[in-house]
Order: structure tokens, then C-alpha cells, then sequence
């Protein structure tokens, strides 16, 4: 596995650059010859033509950071870009961006985060912490917005489907659906529950149609406070869940994505593919790339995979493996607890603290240097003495006088 970066230009005297941590790759989204992945800290596209990479941020043109979902229509060739604080940029190929702040702005009681974008036409259906919000993306406007909780009350939606009759909206208490020839989606009395959590024991979080079948995702803690996660689906009418082989309780599911009529299903350690029978046609795990933490994937064709990978950032998978890990060069972590300069050089130590200087968790994030235009990082993935759980949340660093390629790092012994 090589890392591939984008040669920066010289850069102009008085002018800025980003220097954030593209490594942890989180939603993939091919828009064709482009292969966009949105990570915890940035955005950048691969360009599939010359193998070069695209960098986007505010200081190019985006409105906003912390990217929470994206979604590309084929139809505009836009990206459309929802952020943590319910900001949205629509990113245009020609790289022109459009913001619309109308979530962001408006004074809505209560959890306004956007968790995933469906895209159906010319609609983008977002699902947020209070109901849904429908974009018109060719007028590049908020069309209507729908509260659906009991007698018009917010409702967490999670994720949105439809099956051409049914407009399906997954919450984390419950299923709803409201037939799409309703004449009134934003009355709440068109929308019924089709399936309940009676016990509130999890989420459903993911919600897709696939082979005239609707699936969904259920997640809930188990026994030892780790998430379980089970597939149920709608055929026929009646809700049953999906055990077999391929498709197991797993740990975590972090994606499901239909393309090319084939579904993949994301967790942290594989990625599998299945036709419309749910019989698996792929699978990628660590026998296609080592220490995959792997969050979601696109598939271009039947044997090239696209995944995003929250270490590695963005790795394309041919014939089952695995030729390259693709993110610009950066800091390994955003995660800053202190910074020395020397002698040209920059000395990053990643470890969170709070204002009483007390790490607020374990990272094991280590440390970075910035030196000739390059960023070099050691950490628990690369340095297998970090990663003897006894160098935690690294607060401080010194640079050992007279030697600005020696530090000292100070961390909490765990």
C-alpha cells in the first residue's frame, strides 16, 4: 500500500493553506471520473484520468468544515455537501459552489443535524434530527420540509428511501411511510408507522430498496454496551429478519449503498457485495489490504471497489486487491495539543486536552513534523511501540535544543 498525494503549487507570499488530516476517510461518492470521499476533518476528490487529487476547503471555495453526508447527482453534476452545523454546499464539477444556509439559519427547536442525503430526480431528501428537508437541486432551493413525528412533532430521521409507491423515512424509534402520490407529504397525518421499536432498544439507521425488497438496519447496544446490529426487510407486506450466511449480526454497519443494481454493505473489517437474490457476489477484508477500518465503499464495474477507509482514507480495490491507499498528505490527526517550530520545522503533538489540561479521551495518535513541503507521522498504525497502550494522549512536546529532529513528547501512561 503506497500514499498518494497532490503536488501543491508554490504558493503565493501572504496567502493560506490547509494543513488537515485527509487519512480518515468516512463516505465515498463516484461522480464519474472523479471519485469524491469525505473525511472527519476535509474533503478531496481523486481524479481517475491522471491519478491526480483535488483538495476542497474554505479557503477554495466551500462555505463550511466537519462534512456530516454527501451525495452526487449524475443528472445536475453537482455534490451536494450537508456539514456538522446543518450548513449545505452544492459543489458543481466545474467547481463553482452554491451554499444554502436555510437549516443552518432557521430557528428550529431542538436537534438539527443532517444525517444522510437520498437523492430521487430532481429531489434531495435530507434526513435531519426534526423531519426531513426536501431540495429542489435544479433550482438549487429548499422545496418543502416535513414533520412527521406524532401530531407534527420532530422526529430524529436517519435515513429516507422509496420504492416507487411508498416514501419510507427511517427514525431512531420507528419506520414511516407516506404513498408519494400524497398530495401533502409535509402533513404529518399522511405518514404511518409500519414498524416500531416497542422496546427503544436502537436505531433504525439505514434504510434501502434493493431487488423490490425494502431493507433496514437495526442498531442497538448489546450486553457489554458495543452495538449489534440486524437486517430486517419488507416483503410482501410483512417485516422478517435477514439471517443468513452472508449478511450475519455484525457489530457495526456503517453503510449500505444500491448502485449498478448490486448492494454493499460496510463495517469496520469488510465490505460485501450481493445481487439482487442477496446472494454475495464480493467480498474485500483484510486479505485485500491489511488493518482495514473500513466505513464505506462504490463500485465502478464488477471489479473495482472504491472504499472509504477510516485510516487510509481512500482505497481502490481491483480483481480483490487492494493497489492503493489515496488521501493528500497531512497531519495524521487533527487532535492538537501542542506545536513547536525549529528551524523550518513543525512539530505536531496529537492529543486532546480540556481547559484544566486533561486529556479528554485515550488517542493513540502520536505525533507529526512538517518539514520541505511534506507531512511525516508516527502513530499506532505505523509505529508498533505507540501502540503498546502505554502512550496515550500525547500533551506536550519540546524540541531538544540544538537538534530540531529530536523531540521530547510527554504523554498520559494509561
Amino acid at each position: 500500500m503506497i500514499s498518494l498525494d497532490s503536488r501543491a503549487q508554490n504558493q503565493a507570499i501572504g496567502s493560506w493553506r490547509e494543513h488537515l488530516p485527509y487519512n480518515r476517510g468516512k463516505i465515498v461518492a463516484e461522480a464519474g471520473n472523479k471519485i469524491y470521499c469525505a473525511t472527519e476533518d476535509g474533503l478531496f476528490a481523486y481524479v481517475k484520468e491522471d491519478g491526480s487529487l483535488e483538495r476542497f476547503s474554505k479557503l477554495n471555495g466551500l462555505n463550511d468544515f466537519g462534512i456530516a453526508a454527501i451525495a452526487y447527482s449524475n443528472e445536475y453534476h453537482v455534490l451536494l455537501i450537508a456539514y456538522a452545523n446543518s450548513n449545505i454546499d452544492l459543489l458543481y464539477d466545474n467547481h463553482s459552489v452554491y451554499n444554502l444556509s436555510f437549516i443552518k439559519e432557521k430557528n428550529i427547536a431542538g436537534n438539527k443535524d443532517i444525517h444522510s442525503i437520498y437523492i430521487k430526480g430532481n429531489n434531495a431528501y435530507l434526513s435531519c434530527g426534526f423531519g426531513i428537508v426536501v431540495i429542489n437541486i435544479e433550482r438549487q432551493e429548499v422545496k418543502d420540509t416535513y414533520i412527521i413525528g406524532p401530531n407534527g412533532t420532530n422526529l430524529n430521521v436517519l435515513d429516507v428511501a422509496d420504492d416507487g409507491t411508498t416514501l419510507y423515512a427511517a427514525t431512531d424509534s420507528s419506520i414511516l411511510g407516506a404513498s408519494l402520490l400524497s398530495p401533502n407529504l409535509a402533513d404529518f397525518n399522511n405518514w404511518n408507522v409500519i414498524l416500531k421499536d416497542t422496546g427503544n432498544l436502537g436505531d433504525f439507521n439505514i434504510i434501502k430498496y434493493f431487488g423490490s425488497i425494502i431493507y433496514v438496519n437495526y442498531a442497538k447496544p448489546n450486553a457489554i454496551n458495543t452495538q449489534s446490529d440486524e437486517l430486517w426487510k419488507l416483503e410482501n407486506g410483512n417485516w422478517s429478519q435477514v439471517n443468513q450466511t452472508d449478511l450475519p449480526q455484525q457489530p457495526r454497519r456503517y453503510s449500505m449503498k444500491v448502485m449498478n443494481n448490486q448492494l454493499l454493505v460496510a463495517n469496520d473489517v469488510s465490505v460485501s457485495v450481493f445481487d439482487s437474490q442477496l446472494q454475495r457476489t464480493g467480498y474485500y477484508d483484510n486479505s485485500s489490504y491489511s488493518n482495514p477500518h473500513m466505513r464505506d465503499a462504490s463500485i465502478e464495474g464488477n471489479n473495482i471497489v472504491w472504499v472509504a477507509d477510516h485510516i487510509q482514507g481512500l482505497v481502490k480495490i481491483e480483481n480483490n486487491i487492494a493497489s492503493n491507499s489515496i488521501f493528500p498528505r497531512g497531519p495524521y490527526s487533527s487532535y492538537t495539543a501542542e506545536i513547536a517550530i525549529s528551524n523550518g520545522k513543525i512539530w505536531v503533538a496529537h492529543g486532546p486536552r480540556s481547559l484544566s489540561w486533561n486529556p479528554q479521551e485515550y488517542p493513540i495518535d502520536g505525533f507529526s513534523i512538517y518539514k520541505d513541503g511534506e507531512w511525516q507521522s508516527w502513530n499506532k498504525n505505523n509505529t508498533p511501540s505507540l501502540n503498546n497502550n502505554s502512550f496515550y494522549s500525547n500533551m506536550s512536546l519540546s524540541i531538544v535544543p540544538g537538534q530540531s529532529d529530536h523531540i521530547r513528547v510527554g504523554s498520559v501512561v494509561h
